[in-house]
């Protein structure tokens, strides 16, 4: 299983990953624990180290990349951002002020420049991306005409040209994707399924969570998110599904007595030998920290 610090090295140098990051989540934090010569990673999930002469964590220095293209200037918050067939792929809104309220596809093959490949009149906020082997699919909101919003996904073979659909249903805030399937959920517990060969969205079955992270291993689904308040307490914050296209999600084991204590769980990790980690929202106690736990 990844210790906690080299999974934050990990998320650091996505760029030379080899394969996609099959998560994502409108919140889109990690929390890591600082285990510096705390005899190893956090409440013993390494198992292994530790002691005083434990190495310190790796220091980032970050520096401002640069945004050019059609529209650079305007580019505001980026909502959206994923990694697969050699770039990076985001969106973003424009800025407050700018003189347009259009929305930003950008790329870049290094994270550091970043080029608008493409600009769209939509006003839609893009919550998440997924990389599927072949494509791209992202999930977001739109303005519905009436004062309110709908939900919207867009796909895209190279990350540059992008087509916007409506969607059925409000899940919005986070997709997840197999070389067949797309699937992604958010408010009011709703997720939605897509066929990548046909795309066409199909609501499916409703979460007693809102869904705030998905992500994939395999043939297999998770999500996670924070119960609803119409909804008992004990209900799992963790789902998983074996067969998207015929059978319902399923509630997973809660990871540890200390999960079922957090009042949500905003992002998933998914390797491939199946491991998942989550990061907890905050405590009872008021502490933030990390769940892990194997899928079952």
């Amino acid at each position: 299983m990844l210790s906690t610090r080299v999974f934050g090295l990990f998320l650091a140098g996505i760029a030379a990953a080899a394969g996609p990051l099959a998560c994502s989540g409108d919140d889109g934090s990690v929390t890591t624990t600082d285990d510096a010569g705390a005899g190893g990673d956090a409440a013993g999930l390494d198992g292994g180290g530790g002691g005083s002469d434990s190495a310190a964590p790796a220091t980032l220095t970050w520096a401002a990349g640069t945004i050019t293209g059609d529209g650079a200037a305007n580019v505001g918050g980026i909502s959206a951002m994923a990694f697969g067939g050699g770039k990076f792929v985001a969106f973003a809104t424009a800025a407050r002020g700018a003189v347009d309220n259009n929305g930003y596809a950008l790329t870049s093959t290094d994270g550091k420049a970043w080029t608008v490949a493409q600009k769209y009149a939509l006003n839609s906020t893009m919550r998440g991306i997924a990389y599927t082997g072949t494509g791209f699919f992202a999930i977001g909101l739109s303005p519905d005409g009436a004062g309110g919003r709908k939900a919207v996904y867009a796909f895209s073979r190279d990350g540059s040209v992008w087509t916007f659909k409506d969607a059925p249903g409000p899940g919005t805030n986070a997709i997840a994707a197999t070389a067949a399937l797309s699937t992604w959920g958010g408010e009011e517990g709703k997720t939605t399924t897509l066929e990548t060969a046909t795309p066409v969205a199909k609501g499916t079955d409703p979460l007693p969570i809102t869904v705030y992270s998905m992500c994939a291993v395999g043939d297999r689904f998770l999500a996670s998110g924070q119960i609803l308040p119409s909804k008992p307490a004990t209900s799992p914050l963790f789902y998983y599904s074996d067969g998207p296209k015929t059978g319902p999600w399923t509630a997973g084991k809660d990871p540890n007595p200390v999960a079922r204590e957090a009042s949500r769980i905003l992002d998933l990790y998914c390797d491939a030998t199946e491991q998942i980690a989550a990061s907890g929202g905050t405590y009872n106690d008021g502490v933030n920290g990390v769940i892990r736990w194997t899928s079952p």
